[in-house]
């Protein structure tokens, strides 16, 4: 089982490490990166709260990381139609923008290997991740702390 979790670690620092030095490259924080990647990948225009909730940060740091990215033209938050007093954030890069291009070539090892996979271990992957992501979805250190 240590083999398991000492290879999930060094994929993780592995991670870790590409998008800090994507986020180097294209001189923005790596919080600043992980939000682009979320609008590349979602299908329409994202709800600032939502956007909050996929990066894993408060609503306020949401806006800075939006201010900062809409200073660089790449983002642009519109008023959302079905609730006038709350924003939707859509990208505006072109598609073949250099930062598009580093965020999908930042992601293509990981294709590559998951399109390699047979759906047997495809599914064995996704049980495991789902396991996982369960399992750390409940931690809460405050609990432990206030023993």
């Amino acid at each position: 089982m240590n083999r398991v979790l000492d290879s999930l670690r060094r994929f993780q620092a592995a991670q870790v490490a590409a998008a800090r030095r994507a986020s180097d490259a294209l001189g923005i924080p790596e919080t600043s990166l992980h939000a682009l990647r979320e609008l590349v990948h979602a299908e329409a225009p994202v709800t600032m709260k939502d956007l909050a909730v996929a990066i894993g940060v408060s609503p306020a740091v949401a806006t800075g990381v939006i201010d900062r990215l809409e200073v660089k033209g790449w983002v642009q938050r519109r008023i959302d139609p079905a609730d006038r007093r709350a924003f939707r954030v859509v990208l505006t890069l072109e598609e073949e923008s250099d930062v598009l291009r580093v965020g999908h070539e930042l992601d293509a090892p990981l294709r590559r290997v998951a399109n390699a996979i047979s759906a047997d271990e495809a599914r064995m992957v996704r049980t495991l991740a789902a396991s996982m992501q369960a399992q750390l979805d409940g931690f809460q250190p405050d609990e432990l702390l206030h023993r």
